[in-house]
């Protein structure tokens, strides 16, 4: 029902989204922003900041599908969730919603966030956003002793335009470790 987006299973999908079971929540949260429904985005950001960190998880990776202008502001609050797997989801819906206002929130997840994978995220969203300061905040990340920090940053890098980046790629194409 919610793959195709029929307007008379609206109804019934508004009600999986309050069922008991987990898991039917979290299905029906995945698919709402396929229906045309006023409904749809206030009850994702219900469901982003309210429900279970799995059916959280769900609303913030259907608010990257979302066109609803007030998305961003939803996503960026949730970089506070205290499940690190939310916030995983959390940034990789900003870096796919690509809006730039969102770079300083993701800039601070990335300072100050203690789980690898959420740190992770946030470099690469760094560079899918491309914000004027990314080559700032990647450049010291490029040289630390954590491999999986400088790949990252190196691979973010790769999405960045200007001169200094460029430079800094074709720097490390010709380093001697192969990674």
């Amino acid at each position: 029902a919610g793959y195709f987006g029929y307007p008379e299973c609206m109804d019934s999908v508004l009600a999986c989204c309050r069922d008991e079971t987990e898991d039917v929540r979290r299905t029906a949260v995945e698919q709402l922003t396929l229906f045309d429904d006023p409904r749809v985005f206030p009850l994702l950001v219900e469901a982003l900041s309210r429900d279970t960190a799995p059916v959280r998880a769900a609303a913030a990776s259907a608010l990257a599908r979302s066109d609803d202008p007030a998305r961003v502001d939803a996503l960026v609050r949730a970089l506070e969730d205290p499940d690190p797997w939310v916030r995983y989801v959390v940034l990789r819906s900003l870096g796919t919603v690509g809006d730039r206002a969102a770079a300083g929130a993701v800039a601070t997840r990335l300072l100050h966030d203690s789980a690898p994978h959420v740190r992770l995220a946030a470099i690469d969203v760094i560079g899918r956003l491309g914000p004027e300061q990314a080559f700032a905040i990647l450049e010291p990340l490029t040289q630390s002793p954590n491999d999986d920090i400088s790949r990252a940053a190196i691979a973010a890098m790769g999405r960045i335009d200007g001169a200094e980046a460029l430079a800094l790629l074709e720097r490390f194409l010709r380093s001697a470790p192969p990674t």
